[in-house]
């Protein structure tokens, strides 16, 4: 008879799960689906983004530097509505223009040298609004995947209590069936559900969203051994659920120049590494993909003109330009090293100053080369240089170049009448 009713009891038991997992095997691809378009969404709207802000580089670069007529090739590419994204911004140069000359009127009208602007990110309102209502029913529609499910499995609440129950009154069939190692797979639809609608922006803390609350506590009770499995079912779903969300985040709408989203941004990464082995393949895929960000805009913001042409006054437009591009060029180096806390340091130095040697300092060497002198300009921007690289990192040769040309520029002062108090100021930028 005890054989009996543990049979039964086993049959049972798989019924129960079998139903369970028939709902989750119905609604997880429809969830992964609208995730699916969600990231494509996504990565539409980011190739916008960039493409609206090469353009307004390019519309610059080829006016000051007499390509106003040169055609902008580019492989066309069609967002999530199927239209051209550079044919349809590239005809509108003349709304560009005006967008630039009243972001300049209104947010830049005292910026004397081109640092505001230059150090200025915020292209994304140009888009329109269309990404974001279509994002929004996206959201929607997942919200409401479960609500035609059996109350059984309607929400991660009612899961989570009826597996506790199975482990409070059979712990040992629920040990010997391994339901243990199947419980985060059982947990990830209703985790996506709720990623979905996640302002990870806001409030960037996995303790703050109602699954972590929910699950933290998931089969603590008794006596609990340090191998039970239940003690890894939130690492485990931060790991294989909530880090490659995250990195669709960082690969696609992420901007690695903003000094605002860094804080979130930073923290986010922190959880993770909180909760998971840093070296598994997920978190080392988000660290990559930050990396691989700065690398494509180090590539990109190369691709542009660093230094006007020879014997250009300082009066024409390219110095303008170049300015601006300095600037920008000066934002990645100060965002990349606020990643050190996270990334390899090693790499983040060889980038910055490999891009500093190609980007800032040829800038630098023409201003200190080129008459009129203007002392005010070359220490500004060569004093928030050094503010921004570590004190270490100034020992690499490509900082050496930057040192010798301030000692030139020293002595080409001198000879030109500059006063004591300048020149002391001058020789004390390379000290």
């Amino acid at each position: 008879k005890s054989m009996n009713k543990q049979y039964i009891f086993y049959q049972s038991l798989r019924e129960k799960v079998c139903d369970g997992l028939d709902c989750l095997n119905t609604k997880a691809p429809i969830i992964d689906e609208a995730l699916q378009e969600m990231k494509e969404l996504q990565l539409s709207k980011a190739k916008a983004v960039r493409r609206l802000h090469d353009l307004h580089t390019m519309d610059e670069e080829n006016t000051v530097f007499g390509n106003k007529d040169k055609k902008q090739k580019q492989k066309q590419e069609v967002d999530e509505f199927g239209r051209d994204i550079g044919g349809a911004l590239e005809q509108g140069r003349a709304s560009r223009l005006q967008i630039r000359n009243n972001r300049r009127k209104n947010l830049f009208y005292d910026d004397e040298y081109g640092e505001r602007e230059g150090f200025w990110t915020e292209d994304e309102e140009e888009l329109g609004s269309q990404y974001e209502q279509r994002q929004n029913q996206l959201t929607q529609d997942v919200e409401k995947i479960f609500n035609d499910a059996e109350d059984d499995y309607k929400s991660l609440h009612t899961i989570k209590k009826k597996l506790e129950l199975l482990k409070k009154r059979y712990p040992q069939a629920y040990t010997d069936t391994y339901i243990s190692l199947s419980v985060p797979s059982l947990f990830a639809p209703y985790v996506k559900v709720q990623l979905v609608n996640w302002n990870f922006l806001k409030n960037p803390k996995l303790e703050a969203m109602q699954w972590y609350k929910s699950v933290s506590d998931y089969g603590l009770f008794g006596n609990i051994k340090e191998d039970d499995p239940d003690l890894d079912v939130i690492p485990k779903i931060v790991e294989k659920v909530v880090t490659p969300f995250l990195t669709n985040y960082f690969f696609t709408v992420w901007d690695p120049l903003s000094s605002t989203l860094f804080p979130a941004t930073s923290s986010l990464v922190r959880e993770v590494m909180d909760h998971v082995d840093g070296k598994l393949e997920n978190p080392q895929k988000l660290l990559s993909t930050i990396m691989d960000r700065f690398y494509n805009i180090v590539n990109v913001h190369s691709k542009s003109k660093t230094v006007p042409e020879g014997g250009t006054p300082k009066s024409h437009p390219q110095w303008r330009f170049c300015e601006f591009r300095w600037w920008k060029g000066l934002k990645i180096i100060k965002m990349l090293t606020l990643w050190k806390q996270h990334l390899l340091e090693e790499v983040i130095r060889d980038l910055s100053m490999s891009h500093m040697a190609d980007n800032l300092v040829p800038f630098l060497l023409k201003e200190m080369q080129t008459k009129p002198i203007d002392t005010k300009k070359v220490m500004l921007f060569t004093t928030k240089l050094n503010k921004v690289l570590p004190e270490d990192w100034k020992r690499d040769v490509q900082y050496k170049i930057l040192y010798k040309g301030v000692k030139d520029y020293w002595k080409l002062c001198r000879e030109n009448g500059v006063s004591a108090k300048e020149l002391a100021s001058i020789k004390a930028l390379v000290k």
